[in-house]
C-alpha cells in the first residue's frame, strides 16, 4: 500500500473511532447543514471550490451535493471513503486542505461536524436566507407570564433550552430614557418624564409620543443616510459641494408619515417611473445618485460612468437584499451563487441614466430638478393659482373678436417703434434681403457670414426675408467680439422637421475631446420634441449649462426666439423667450464657468460630432453683446414681435403668432386698462413664480436616456472590455420578476417588494433589531450570502418578515412591537454567569448595553445642556470643527465646499444628521466615533474604543459649551443647594439619581474646583469663553466655572454615553 494511502487510512479509522469524542465537543445530535456545514464549506472551501468556474480548483465543486458527490470528495454515509475527510486530517502539505498557504484551519469541531454530517447521508439545503420566509408557529415556554408579545416567545424559548432565565424589566425611568435615544435619538426631557410618570402606563404613554414625534424620522434617517451613502460633497479629489439635502428631507418625512416601506422601495427605485410622479417621488430617486461623482480633469468620461452604474448594483444589493453582489463584477462571485453574468443583468436596470462620468466639478451633476422647499412650494402654488385667475380672465377678453380691427386702426395710427438698444452692443444683424450664394453681410460691420451647403432664400414670417436651411447647410462667420458675459441672441425661427437640430452655435467641436476647450461657447437649439434648449459652456458636457423650454413649438410655425443671459456663471442667469414672453423651463445642468459669447459662430448647425444639423427657416437674426440692460432687449422684442404680426396679418402672414395669446395680450395691454390691470397682475405673479424657482434647490435625480444603452458583460469589469450582450434580469438562485413587471427599475422595486421575496423583509428587519438590539438576528447584516452568520433565532426572523409584510409593511408598527416585547424592556445589567455562556448577549438574556452613536453623543449633550435647536431639515450647517482643519488636505478653494467656516447662531447646534459631510475630511469628531466617510454603502458601522474618543468628549468645542450650559441650568433650575443642583444633573444624564458614593464624590470634586477657580478668575473666564452661546452673566465666574467642570464629568460617565 503507498504511504500516503496508509496515512489516509490510518488518519480516517482515528477519526471513526473518536465517537466519545462527539459530544465532548458539543457536536449537536442532529446536524442541520445551513447552521453547522455550510459555515465551514464557504469559510474554507468555496474560495477555490465554488460558483466561480474560471477559478475552481480540481473542477471540484463543494458548493452543490452534486458536485460534491460527483468527484467523490463526498460519499455519502461513508467517511472513511471520502476524499474531504482524508483531506481535512491528512498532516501531509501536499494533501491537507485547506492548504497551509491559505492560512485557513479547521478546529477538530469542525472536522467533527463534516465527518458527522456525511455519516448522516451529507443532506445540502437551500441555503436558509433564500427560502421565502413562513410564519412559524410559536414555540411553547415555561414561564409564559414573562412574555409581552410574540417575540418573546422565541428569545425564551431559546434561553429556557440553553438553561437561562431572561433578566428582570429595567426601572421605568431607565426604560423611558432608553425608548427616547432609540426613538428619536435625544434623551427625554425633564417635562416629558413627568408628563410620561404621571400616565397609569408610563411606556406606552412615551411610546404613543416618540412614534409620533418628528425626531423619529430624524433617528431613522440617520441610520438610513449610511446605507444610502449620503453626503454633502461628490468625493474624489475636488469633492466639491453638491445639493441633496432635499433627498436626505424627503428620507425624513417619509419615516414619519409612516411611508410603507415597499412604497419607500419603489420610490427611491424608480420614483421617477411611476404613473405621473410627484415632486417628492423625483427628489426619492435621488437614492441611487447620492454615489460619489469624479470632476477631475484627464480622466476617461466612460469609466467613471461605469463605476457609478456599479454602485447602484452594489448599494441597492446590500440594502435591501444584503448580498455582496459586487463581487461578481469581475467574475463569478466566490460564495454566492451569483454569476458574473447575472451581475451585469441587475446592472443593465441602472444602465441607462443619462449621466456623464466628468461631472459635479461646482454642482449638482445631470440628471437633476428644481426641488422647492415646502415653502416655497407653497408660495409658488399661491403665485400659480393668481396666474390662473388671471389667465381666465383674460382669455375672456381674448376670446374677443373685435379686438383685431381696433388694433390695425390703432396700428395705422402709431409710428413703428424700432429697437433702441445701443448699436455698439449689437454685433450681429443678418442682411438676409442681400444673400448672395456664397455670403451673407452683416449689417453692423464685421465678417460677412459665409454660407455652407445649400441655403436658399425664402419668404420670412412677416415683411422681411428669411433663409431655409435643409439639414445639411450652414452659415459661418469669422470670431465674433468677446464680451463680458452678458449677451442676447434673437431671432424668427421655423422647425420644419421632428428631429433636433441646432439653430446657433459658438461651441468649439474642432479640438480632441479630452482638450480643455472641447465644446466651449453657446449653442441654442431645438430637441425632437420642440423645445427650445440653450447650452454655454466652458468644455462640454461636464462644466456647462443646458436649460430646455417646457413650451413647445410646433413643426410649419413661425415664432420668435429671445435667449438672454445675464453674465453669472449659473443657470439661472438664462433666460429664454418666446413671442415675446418668458418661458417656464427646465434645467438640465448646472455646472460650469460662463465661457460668454465668442469664437467663430454658426447658424443653422453645431460642429458637434454625428449630430442632425437642423431642418427649418430663420429671419432677423440680431445678436447682442454686453446688453447694459436684459429686461430692455427683452421688452423692445415683445414690443415688436407684436406690431409685425399685426402688421403681417393684414397681408395675410404670421397667422400663428396672431392667435397666440401672447400678441393678443401684449397689443392690449397698451388699448385695454381692464385688461392691462390683470396682465400686470399675471405678469408679476409669473416673474415670481419664475425667481422662486431659479432660486429653489435641486437635487439630483434618475432620468433614463429614451432608449436604453446596451449592456455588455465586462471583462475583468473593465469598461473597455465589452463581451456578451445582457438584459435586465436577477439572479436564477432568487424568483424571478413578476409575470407582468416591465424590465426596468420600476420592475426591479416590484421584484424586491414581491411579499413572497425571500430577502427583502428579513434584512429590513433584521437592521431595525440590529439598530434597537446592537447586534442583528444575522450578525452579518451586510451580508445574507453564504458567508453570513447563521441566525440567533431563525424561526424569530422569520416571524418579524411575514409579520412586518402582512402589517403593510408597517415600520412604526414593527419599532413598537420590538420595544414592547418583555426582551426589550430587560435590564440591561448582567452576570459572570452569563457574560461566561453568552459574552456577546446574543441569547438576549438581559438587556443590550450600546455606546451612542457619534451623532447621538453630540445631539444627546446639546439636549442635555438646552442648547439643541430643533428645526427639522434644511441645507446642511457647519458646526465647529478645528480652525484651518482642511488646509493641507482639499483642493485650492476653486470649488464650492472646499472653505469650511463655522455657523452662526442656531445652526451651530443643529442635529449632527444636519452636519455638513465632506467625504475625503469628514467631521473630525463624529468620524472619531466611528461615522463613516459615505464613499459606499454601509450596512453596519465598525465600534471601535480608543483614547482620542475620551480626549474628544473631554476637550471637543461643544462638549465645553455644552458642560457650561448645563452647569447654568444646573444653578438656575436644579434647586437651591450644591446636593439639589448635583442630583438634577445626574438624573437628566442617566435617568437615575446617584447613590451616596456618587453624590459624596461630585460634591467633593465641585469644592475642589471651586477652590481653584475662585483662587485665579481669569481661569475660570477663560474656561467660560469657549463656545459661540452667551454666558450668563448673572452667576459668579467661579461658582460657574466649577460647576462646568462637574457638568463636564457627568456627560463624560460611562452611564451617559451608554444607552443601557
Amino acid at each position: 500500500m503507498p504511504l500516503d494511502s496508509f496515512k489516509r487510512l490510518v488518519a480516517c479509522c482515528a477519526l471513526l473511532c473518536a465517537t466519545p469524542l462527539i459530544a465532548k465537543t458539543g457536536v449537536p445530535t442532529r446536524i442541520d447543514f445551513n447552521r453547522d456545514i455550510r459555515p465551514i464549506l464557504s469559510e474554507n472551501c468555496f474560495h477555490c471550490h465554488g460558483t466561480d468556474a474560471n477559478q475552481r480548483k480540481a473542477k471540484l465543486r463543494l458548493d452543490t451535493r452534486e458536485g460534491a458527490l460527483g468527484k467523490g470528495a463526498v460519499v455519502p454515509g461513508k467517511p472513511a471513503e471520502s476524499e474531504m475527510i482524508a483531506r481535512i486530517l491528512s498532516s501531509d502539505p501536499d494533501e491537507q486542505m485547506p492548504p497551509p498557504e491559505s492560512n485557513r484551519r479547521l478546529s477538530s469541531e469542525q472536522k467533527e461536524l463534516l465527518r458527522a454530517w456525511i455519516k448522516e447521508g451529507a443532506n445540502y439545503d437551500t441555503h436558509w436566507a433564500f427560502q421565502t420566509p413562513v410564519r412559524p408557529a410559536l414555540p411553547t415556554v415555561k414561564q409564559k407570564k414573562w412574555a409581552r408579545n410574540e417575540i418573546d416567545h422565541f428569545i425564551l424559548a431559546r434561553l429556557e433550552a440553553e438553561k437561562l432565565k431572561p433578566t428582570a424589566e429595567a426601572p421605568m425611568p431607565k426604560l423611558l430614557r432608553r425608548i427616547a435615544l432609540d426613538l428619536t435619538g435625544v434623551p427625554p426631557t425633564p417635562e416629558q418624564m413627568k408628563s410620561w410618570g404621571a400616565q397609569r402606563d408610563p411606556f406606552n404613554a412615551a411610546l404613543d409620543e416618540l412614534l409620533a414625534s418628528p425626531r423619529f424620522g430624524e433617528r431613522m434617517t440617520a441610520d438610513w443616510m449610511d446605507i444610502a451613502r449620503y453626503a454633502d460633497t461628490h468625493g474624489f479629489n475636488n469633492d466639491s459641494a453638491r445639493s441633496m439635502w432635499r433627498w436626505r428631507d424627503w428620507a425624513i418625512e417619509a419615516f414619519n408619515k409612516n411611508l410603507p416601506y415597499d412604497q419607500f422601495i419603489t420610490e427611491q427605485l424608480a420614483g421617477d417611473l411611476l404613473p405621473r410622479p410627484t415632486l417628492d417621488q423625483l427628489i426619492a430617486t435621488g437614492f441611487n445618485r447620492n454615489h460619489v461623482i469624479n470632476s477631475e480633469g484627464g480622466i476617461i468620461d466612460e469609466e467613471y460612468r461605469v463605476e457609478y452604474v456599479g454602485d447602484r448594483v452594489r448599494t441597492v444589493s446590500m440594502g435591501w437584499l444584503g448580498l455582496t453582489m459586487e463581487c461578481a463584477r469581475c467574475h463569478d462571485h466566490k460564495f454566492d451563487p451569483i454569476t458574473q453574468k447575472e451581475y451585469f443583468s441587475m446592472f443593465a436596470f441602472f444602465n441607462s441614466v443619462n449621466e456623464h462620468g466628468e461631472a459635479g466639478r461646482i454642482a449638482n451633476a445631470a440628471p437633476f430638478i428644481a426641488a422647492p422647499t415646502k415653502q416655497q412650494q407653497v408660495e409658488m402654488k399661491k403665485h400659480r393659482a393668481t396666474m390662473d385667475d388671471a389667465e381666465q380672465k383674460m382669455s375672456a377678453l381674448v376670446a374677443k373678436q373685435d379686438w383685431k380691427n381696433v388694433a390695425f386702426d390703432t396700428l395705422r395710427k402709431e409710428e413703428p417703434s424700432s429697437l433702441t438698444i445701443p448699436e455698439p452692443e449689437r454685433i450681429v444683424e443678418l442682411d438676409l434681403a442681400g444673400f448672395g450664394s456664397n455670403t451673407i453681410s452683416n449689417l453692423v460691420g464685421g465678417k460677412p457670414f459665409k454660407v455652407r451647403g445649400k441655403v436658399i432664400s425664402t419668404d420670412g414670417p412677416l415683411e422681411e426675408a428669411g433663409l431655409l436651411f435643409d439639414g445639411e447647410s450652414s452659415l459661418k462667420t469669422g470670431a465674433l467680439p468677446k464680451g463680458d458675459g452678458k449677451w442676447a441672441f434673437a431671432a424668427w425661427v421655423r422647425r420644419d422637421k421632428t428631429t433636433e437640430g441646432s439653430i446657433f452655435s459658438t461651441m468649439n467641436f474642432g479640438v480632441p475631446a479630452s482638450s480643455q476647450q472641447y465644446g466651449k461657447g453657446v449653442e441654442i437649439r431645438f430637441t425632437e420634441d420642440g423645445a427650445v434648449e440653450v447650452r454655454t459652456a466652458r468644455r462640454w458636457p461636464a462644466y456647462s449649462a443646458n436649460i430646455a423650454t417646457q413650451e413647445k413649438i410646433p413643426v410649419g410655425e413661425w415664432h420668435h426666439i429671445l435667449v438672454t443671459c445675464d453674465g453669472s456663471e449659473k443657470a439661472k442667469g438664462l433666460r429664454i423667450f418666446i413671442d415675446g414672453e418668458e418661458c417656464f423651463r427646465d434645467v438640465l445642468q448646472d455646472d460650469f464657468a460662463n465661457s460668454g459669447l465668442s469664437g467663430d459662430a454658426l447658424i443653422g448647425a453645431s460642429d458637434e460630432p454625428n449630430v442632425t444639423k437642423f431642418a427649418g427657416a430663420v429671419a432677423d437674426v440680431r445678436i447682442w453683446a454686453r446688453p447694459s440692460d436684459i429686461e430692455k432687449v427683452a421688452g423692445e422684442v415683445r414690443e415688436q414681435v407684436v406690431q409685425s404680426a399685426l402688421k403681417a396679418h393684414s397681408k395675410g402672414k404670421g397667422q400663428s403668432l396672431l392667435t397666440s395669446s401672447g400678441t393678443k395680450r401684449a397689443w392690449l395691454v397698451k388699448n385695454n386698462s381692464d385688461f392691462a390691470q390683470m396682465e400686470t397682475e399675471w405678469r408679476n405673479s409669473r416673474a415670481t413664480w419664475l425667481q422662486l424657482e431659479r432660486e429653489a434647490p435641486t437635487t439630483m435625480v434618475m432620468k433614463d436616456l429614451s432608449k436604453p444603452r446596451e449592456t455588455r458583460v465586462l471583462f475583468r469589469g473593465e469598461y473597455d472590455q465589452p463581451r456578451e450582450i445582457v438584459e435586465p434580469g436577477v439572479p436564477e438562485f432568487l424568483p424571478p420578476l413578476p409575470p407582468n413587471a416591465p424590465r426596468n427599475r420600476l420592475g426591479l422595486a416590484q421584484w424586491f417588494t414581491d411579499p413572497q421575496h425571500p430577502l427583502t423583509a428579513r434584512v429590513v428587519v433584521n437592521r431595525f433589531w440590529q439598530n434597537l438590539f446592537g447586534t442583528g438576528i444575522v450578525k452579518t447584516s451586510e451580508d445574507f450570502g453564504f458567508q453570513s452568520e447563521y441566525p440567533s433565532h431563525p424561526e424569530l426572523l422569520d416571524w418579524l418578515a411575514r409579520e412586518f409584510v402582512e402589517s403593510g409593511w408597517d415600520v412604526k408598527q414593527l419599532h413598537r412591537l420590538m420595544v414592547s416585547s418583555a426582551t426589550y424592556r430587560q435590564d440591561s445589567r448582567s452576570t459572570p454567569k452569563l457574560n461566561e455562556h453568552d459574552p456577546e448577549n446574543r441569547l438576549l438574556a438581559h438587556g443590550p448595553r450600546l455606546r451612542l452613536t457619534a451623532e447621538m453623543l453630540r445631539d444627546q449633550a446639546l439636549a442635555l445642556s438646552g442648547l439643541l435647536k430643533e428645526q427639522i431639515g434644511g441645507p446642511p450647517v457647519y458646526p465647529y470643527q478645528p480652525t484651518n482643519f482642511y488646509l493641507g488636505i482639499v483642493v485650492a478653494a476653486a470649488y464650492p465646499g472646499t472653505v469650511y467656516d463655522d455657523a452662526k447662531g442656531d445652526d451651530l447646534y443643529r442635529r449632527s444628521l444636519y452636519t455638513f459631510w465632506k467625504r475625503t475630511v469628514p467631521h473630525p469628531t463624529l468620524a472619531t466615533f466611528d461615522a463613516p466617510d459615505r464613499e459606499v454603502c454601509v450596512a453596519k458601522r465598525l465600534k471601535t474604543n480608543t483614547p482620542l474618543q475620551a480626549l474628544a468628549l473631554m476637550n471637543d468645542t461643544i462638549q465645553l459649551e455644552a458642560s457650561r450650559k448645563l452647569a447654568e441650568r444646573m444653578l438656575t433650575e436644579g434647586g437651591a443647594t450644591a446636593r439639589d443642583q448635583i442630583r438634577f444633573a445626574f438624573e437628566l444624564a442617566t435617568a437615575r439619581k446617584p447613590d451616596s458614593s456618587e453624590q459624596k464624590a461630585l460634591l467633593g470634586f465641585l469644592e475642589s474646583r471651586l477652590g481653584f477657580y475662585r483662587s485665579d478668575i481669569e481661569a475660570a473666564k477663560s474656561f467660560l469663553s469657549v463656545g459661540a452661546s452667551a454666558r450668563n452673566e448673572k452667576l459668579d465666574p467661579a461658582e460657574l466655572a466649577a460647576y462646568a467642570n462637574v457638568a463636564s464629568l457627568i456627560l463624560n460617565l460611562d452611564e451617559t454615553i451608554t444607552r443601557n
